[in-house]
C-alpha cells in the first residue's frame, strides 16, 4: 500500500515475491478527475489543502478516497464528504450548501 495523506494517495499494489527475493515496483500512479460545483458557492479543500473556490472544473487527483471541506461564508455553513474516485473515471460533484 502506498499511501500519503499530505499527497493525496492511497494505492494498492499487488505483488509476489518469493522468500529471500526482493521486488521493486515501479510505474504512474493512477489518476482520475474531479469537478465541485456548489449552490450558491464554496471554497474547498481537498485532503486539507486549499483546492479553490467553486466551480472548480476536471482537476486531477490520484485514485482512492479523498476528503473535501467546503465552507460558504456567507451562509456559515460547513460540509465535509468522502469521494472515493477511480483511475480515469471523471466524477462531477454538485454540493447543495444552502439547506
Amino acid at each position: 500500500r502506498l499511501f500519503s495523506r499530505a499527497e493525496g494517495i492511497d494505492q494498492t499494489f499487488e505483488v509476489t515475491v518469493a522468500a529471500g527475493e526482493t521486488a521493486t515496483v515501479s510505474g504512474p500512479l493512477r489518476q482520475g478527475s474531479l469537478s465541485v460545483r456548489a449552490s450558491p458557492w464554496a471554497m474547498v479543500k481537498l485532503d486539507g489543502r486549499a483546492w479553490g473556490k467553486t466551480p472548480l472544473k476536471g482537476r486531477d487527483v490520484y485514485e482512492g478516497t479523498h476528503v473535501l471541506e467546503l465552507y460558504n461564508s456567507d451562509l456559515e455553513v460547513n460540509k465535509r464528504l468522502e469521494v472515493k474516485v477511480a483511475a480515469g473515471e471523471a466524477k462531477a460533484l454538485n454540493v447543495p450548501m444552502a439547506e
